[in-house]
């Protein structure tokens, strides 16, 4: 008797976003009484398939996965067709000009990874336990700015520290403090400081405001 084995259509087709045939049967249409029957849901969604079905599916699995291989062998083919167009200087160049900018690019990361460390521990030093998002508000490209937008966070800190403060004496609830935030700014639009108050004020609307500017 042929083996069969049950399985979720989904693993397959999952990235399949091409529009190919994963290699697995049709399902048949299941219509609303099935769809609002959990136990019907449940048989539907576990199929069963012979050894030779689930060959083809890997089997197309593996296509796609030797297809985006041969994107990446042919990109490195046309890299080698170009350097075999030069003559030697040219390649010389070319291949100084390409060791110049993976340097650069390193360069360039290990020098965020320590203006990185180095505001954090700016910030710690002062009182204050930065976040990551506190860390990405801050830090730029230059060591002169970062400083300085470390320096504005820790005044916008201790800013929202004494109004809350005088609030808590007068018998207020805290309400925040600093410069007000124009609710209809945009992130981009916004300053640091600006940021950093709608951060502590309305978490939530600053995490929408992450996710609509794309970061």
């Amino acid at each position: 008797m042929e083996n069969k084995f049950p399985m979720n259509l989904q693993f397959f087709a999952e990235q399949a976003t091409d529009g190919s045939d994963t290699g697995a049967p049709d399902e048949p249409q299941v219509n609303e009484s099935e769809q609002n029957n959990p136990e019907k849901q449940q048989v539907q969604s576990e199929k069963m398939f012979t050894q030779e079905e689930v060959d083809k599916m890997i089997q197309k699995r593996l296509d796609r996965a030797m297809k985006d291989k041969d994107s990446e062998i042919e990109s490195a083919k046309n890299e080698a067709v170009k350097l075999a167009k030069m003559n030697k200087d040219q390649k010389k160049d070319y291949e100084l000009q390409q060791a110049q900018q993976h340097a650069q690019d390193a360069e360039a990361k290990l020098a965020r990874y320590e203006l990185r460390d180095a505001a954090r521990k700016q910030l710690i030093d002062a009182g204050y336990t930065p976040t990551d998002d506190d860390i990405d508000l801050i830090v730029t490209d230059k060591a002169e700015s970062t400083q300085a937008n470390a320096a504005a966070l820790l005044d916008m800190v201790e800013r929202i520290k004494e109004s809350v403060r005088n609030d808590l004496l007068k018998g207020k609830t805290p309400s925040g403090g600093g410069l007000p935030v124009k609710k209809q700014k945009s992130l981009n639009e916004m300053s640091l400081m600006e940021r950093v108050q709608l951060r502590n004020e309305d978490p939530k609307r600053y995490q929408d405001l992450v996710k609509d500017s794309g970061y």
